[in-house]
C-alpha cells in the first residue's frame, strides 16, 4: 500500500486528528460510528496492489467525518487499474454516509482511493472510507490463476479445454465419461503444474479428475497433488473407461506451493489426455 494525505498521515480504524499518527478519534459519519475504516483528509490518495489476490469487490461507506461538524466538502473517487470507476457527488459534513460497492475481477492489479477538495478549499475535509473492505472470492478456479511453471507431455497445458494437438488453444470441451465441464485444466502425461499460493489462505484444492473422452476408452494415468513438497493425494490408475473422480485435498493457511502432477501408468503415454475438471482453490 502507498498513501498521501492532505493533513497528517492516513489513519487506520480512526478519523484524521492532528498531524501525528494515531491521534484521531472514532470514525463517525452523521452520528453513525464505525470501528473499522480509513481516515483521510483532502487531497488524499491510497493505492493497493491487487495482483494475485483474487478479490471480488471493494466496499465502503463514504462521508465527511463528524469531527468536521457541518463543514468540509469533498469528492470521493475510486480507480481500478488507473481507470475511474466511481465518483461521488460533492459530500459535506451535513450528509449521511453513502455505501459504495465496486466489483473487481481476477485480472485487476491496482485499486486507488482518492479524496479531492472542492472549490471552497481543503479546510475541515476530514473524509472517511468507513468499514472499507476488500472482499475475497470464496474460491478461485486454477485456470484463472497464473501458474508458476508447467510441463506437459503433448503440446501445452490447456485452460478450460482439453489437450488437442500441439498448439495452444486447439482443444475442445473438457469431458469425462460424457460429462462436460466449462472450467478446468487439460493435460497429457507426463505433466506438472505448479502454483504459488503463499498468503492466499486457501483451505482445499478440489477437482474432478479423469481421462478425457477424446481418448476414447484408451489412456491410463495416475494423478498426484503435492503440497510444499509432500504428496497429499495419489489416485489409483484411472483409465478412459472410468468415471470422473471427485477429490478434495486439505490445505493449511500457511501452505505455499501446490503441484498438480499426472504420471503415465507404465504402459506408455499414448492417449493419456488427463483432465483436472472444475479445478479450484477454496477458502
Amino acid at each position: 500500500m502507498s498513501s498521501t494525505n492532505g493533513w497528517g498521515p492516513v489513519e487506520k480504524d480512526q478519523s484524521v486528528g492532528q498531524k501525528q499518527a494515531n491521534d484521531g478519534g472514532i470514525i463517525t459519519i452523521n452520528g453513525t460510528q464505525y470501528s473499522k475504516g480509513l481516515g483521510t483528509h483532502s487531497t488524499s490518495e491510497i493505492t493497493y496492489d491487487l495482483a494475485g489476490k483474487y478479490y471480488s469487490a471493494f466496499s465502503a461507506v463514504i462521508g465527511v467525518d463528524d469531527s468536521a461538524g457541518n463543514r468540509g466538502s469533498v469528492v470521493f473517487e475510486v480507480y481500478v487499474d488507473s481507470k475511474l470507476v466511481y465518483q461521488s457527488p460533492v459530500m459535506t459534513g451535513r450528509d449521511d454516509g453513502t455505501p459504495v460497492n465496486i466489483p473487481l475481477t481476477d485480472v485487476n492489479t491496482e485499486l486507488t482511493l482518492k479524496v479531492l477538495p472542492t472549490s471552497d478549499g481543503g479546510s475541515y475535509d476530514h473524509a472517511d472510507w468507513a468499514d472499507a473492505k476488500l472482499r475475497q472470492k470464496s474460491y478461485v478456479y486454477a485456470s484463472d490463476m497464473q501458474e508458476t511453471s508447467s510441463t506437459n507431455g503433448w503440446g501445452p497445458i490447456e485452460k478450460d479445454q482439453n489437450v488437442g494437438q500441439k498448439q495452444q488453444g486447439d482443444g475442445g470441451q473438457i469431458r469425462i465419461a460424457n460429462v462436460g465441464y466449462e472450467k478446468g485444466l487439460g493435460t497429457h502425461s507426463v505433466s506438472s503444474i505448479t502454483y504459488n499460493i503463499d498468503g492466499l489462505s486457501f483451505r482445499y484444492f478440489d477437482a474432478v479428475i479423469g481421462i478425457d473422452d477424446s481418448a476414447g476408452n484408451q489412456g491410463s494415468v495416475i494423478f498426484n497433488v503435492v503440497v510444499d513438497g509432500t504428496r497429499l493425494y495419489r489416485s489409483q490408475v484411472l483409465r478412459g473407461t472410468h468415471q470422473g473422480v471427485p477429490i478434495s485435498v486439505p490445505l493449511s493457511s500457511d501452505s505455499r506451493q501446490v503441484v498438480l502432477e499426472v504420471e503415465n501408468a507404465q504402459d506408455g503415454g499414448g492417449f493419456d489426455h488427463a483432465d483436472w475438471a472444475n479445478a479450484r482453490f477454496v477458502r
